[in-house]
C-alpha cells in the first residue's frame, strides 16, 4: 500500500466478481485480508467478517502465497514474517485469481518480484 487508508488484498473467483460488476467483492467468493486485520472467507461463515490476521498500513509489502495442490492462502508482511495469516481448505472449484480492493482514494503499487 503506498497511500491510503482502506485496503484488501487476497484471491477470489473471477465469475462470481464479474457478476457483482467488481463491486463489493469480499461479501461472496473471496478470500481476502483488509489492512486493519479483518478477513473475508468464501465458504468459512466462522471466520467471515472477523478480525483476525494482521494489520497493514503504508509502505508495507503483503506477499501472498496460494497452493492449490493443499488448499491453502497464506498472507504475510515482508517487514515482519511473524505477521502471518493463512487460510485453510479453501474452496478451489473454479479458478481462482488475484484479487485487491482500494477504497477512498488509497493507492497500491504490484510487484511480480519480491526481494527477499
Amino acid at each position: 500500500m503506498i497511500s491510503g487508508s482502506n485496503f484488501i488484498v487476497g484471491i477470489g473467483f473471477r465469475e462470481i466478481m464479474q457478476k457483482n460488476n467488481y463491486y463489493d467483492c469480499y461479501k461472496t467468493g473471496q478470500y481476502l485480508i483488509r489492512n486493519d486485520g479483518y478477513i473475508y472467507s468464501h465458504h468459512n461463515k466462522d471466520l467471515q467478517s472477523k478480525q483476525l490476521s494482521f494489520q497493514f498500513t503504508n509502505n508495507d509489502i503483503i506477499i501472498i502465497e496460494v497452493c492449490i495442490e493443499h488448499k491453502y492462502i497464506k498472507w504475510s508482511r515482508q517487514n515482519n514474517p511473524q505477521a502471518t495469516f493463512v487460510q485453510l481448505d479453501i474452496d478451489t472449484s473454479q479458478e481462482l485469481y488475484p484479487c485487491v480492493g482500494v477504497y477512498h482514494y488509497s493507492k497500491i503499487k504490484l510487484l511480480d518480484n519480491i526481494p527477499i
